[in-house]
């Protein structure tokens, strides 16, 4: 919306106390706050028109024209529903109704696994701690889809410094499983995995602070001999803050999963903020940090080589568990096997985590993984099509940010347990619920309230990001 200059007759039609009227009489009807400046805006240019023609063409003073050009208008209270109709959040069903077809499938897969392991030592306290974790992640998603994502922008800098408190938190205070750190532990029960948290909080810290600092130009405000050291600068902190940092932790945890996830998701962020500079830099770390785990042999990281490779040599024992995936997958035949297969008869490892895909499959057949996997893909497609599609420069970093992270994982565990790639722990997100599916329910919140809000960008929002 371009700026108006109102001038003779309305120059003080803010000051005057019918046109002061109208107008707040519209913007009650419009609950969007952050519209009402476009839409006094809006309805001011229209009341100059008017009155502009009735001075000029019919020869009324500039009172009379000013009482006509309001009459003309019409009812504000009728004005300001229909405004607020179009400017109201708006839920987006079609996404709704993906996330609830995601939903229904977790709840599938935790029936199922019920079933094999109603006999196991878990017995039942699996099913009740998995349906409680699943009615309390919906809760928190619908919870947050009700917020002002935009609240988020204002403290990115502070997600990033919690994220990094957290960081050290779990490396200076948290215990060592199996082999890798990265836990947190609130007395004896609760436990949060902060390695698997990180990169969805870094993300978002990281969507804040490259948005903002494009709106302040990224070193335009320095002099011309200046600005090619300054763009350097940038970079360097940028480089350090969103690669060097989070580097340093997962290697300091064990961790090369979380790693992998949060640099392609980064990567998908960069390219959508148009930091390809800095999508170099992070190539180049990964490539540094390749070939120093395959080649110069990590002891931290002792058989990374083989685990790369495993799923080419699947005969070896190295690539036990990708043969186990495929045979799984390609012996289910349309319908599966059916409910209740003993986990003793299983010879998938893992099928109630990394390899619950294949699991799936072998129970309720290639129709059903079919479905698994076109819901998966038309969820991440519509939300990367709309996320493109949006005004709002921060949401859309959000939206395709978060979404990369979703998808990597998705893509990676399916191509992975049909053997196209290596087995390294990447698990269904939402699908597989665990205690980090509290997390990942939260940021599809965070999604939906972005959509709900995407038709209400005011014009100042436009113009802060194209400065």
């Amino acid at each position: 919306m371009t700026e108006r200059h109102i001038h003779n007759p309305l120059q003080n039609s803010l000051q005057n106390p019918h046109v002061s009227e109208f107008l707040d009489s519209v913007c009650r009807e419009v609950r969007a706050k952050e519209m009402h400046s476009d839409i006094r805006e809006e309805l001011l240019g229209h009341l100059e028109d008017r009155v502009e023609q009735l001075v000029e063409a019919e020869g009324k003073s500039e009172k009379e024209a000013i009482a006509e050009a309001i009459k003309q208008m019409g009812n504000p209270v009728e004005i300001g529903e229909s405004l607020h109709k179009v400017h109201r959040p708006k839920t987006d069903w079609g996404l709704l109704l993906f996330v609830g077809a995601i939903v229904i499938i977790a709840i599938v897969s935790l029936l199922l696994l019920h079933s094999t392991l109603l006999n196991s030592k878990w017995g039942n306290n699996f099913a009740t701690v998995k349906a409680i974790i699943a009615t309390i992640a919906i809760a928190i998603m619908f919870s947050i889809a009700f917020l002002n994502y935009r609240r988020l922008l204002h403290l990115s800098s502070l997600v990033y410094m919690l994220t990094v408190g957290l960081m050290l938190a779990s490396l200076m205070f948290g215990p060592q499983i199996n082999g890798m750190k990265g836990w947190l532990f609130i007395g004896r029960i609760i436990s949060f995995n902060v390695k698997d948290m990180i990169p969805y909080l870094l993300i978002i810290a990281a969507a804040g602070m490259i948005h903002r600092q494009k709106s302040l130009g990224s070193g335009k405000s320095f002099p011309a001999d200046k600005k090619p050291v300054a763009e350097i600068m940038i970079l360097f902190k940028e480089l350090a803050l969103f690669v060097l940092v989070p580097g340093f932790f997962f290697l300091e945890v064990y961790s090369l999963v979380p790693l992998l996830i949060y640099a392609m998701g980064l990567t998908i962020l960069l390219a959508a903020s148009g930091r390809f500079k800095l999508i170099l830099a992070l190539t180049g770390s990964l490539a540094v940090l390749t070939v120093k785990l395959v080649w110069f042999h990590d002891e931290r990281f002792p058989y990374i080589g083989e685990r790369l490779t495993s799923f080419l040599y699947r005969d070896t024992d190295a690539g036990y568990a990708t043969k186990q995936s495929i045979n799984a997958i390609s012996s289910a035949g349309l319908w599966g096997k059916g409910w209740g297969i003993p986990s003793e008869s299983l010879a998938l490892p893992y099928f109630y985590s990394e390899m619950l895909f294949p699991y799936l499959i072998h129970s309720l057949g290639w129709v059903f993984g079919a479905a698994i996997v076109s819901v998966v893909l038309l969820f991440v497609t519509r939300m990367i099509k709309t996320g493109m599609k949006l005004r709002d420069e921060y949401a859309k970093l959000l939206t395709i940010g978060l979404t990369g992270l979703f998808g990597v994982q998705f893509v990676w565990n399916f191509v992975m347990c049909l053997g196209f790639l290596p087995i390294m722990g990447f698990s269904l997100p939402l699908i597989n619920l665990t205690s980090l599916s509290l997390f990942e329910f939260a940021v599809v919140g965070l999604l939906l309230s972005i959509f709900r809000r995407k038709d209400m960008m005011s014009s100042s929002l436009q113009g802060e990001q194209a400065v």
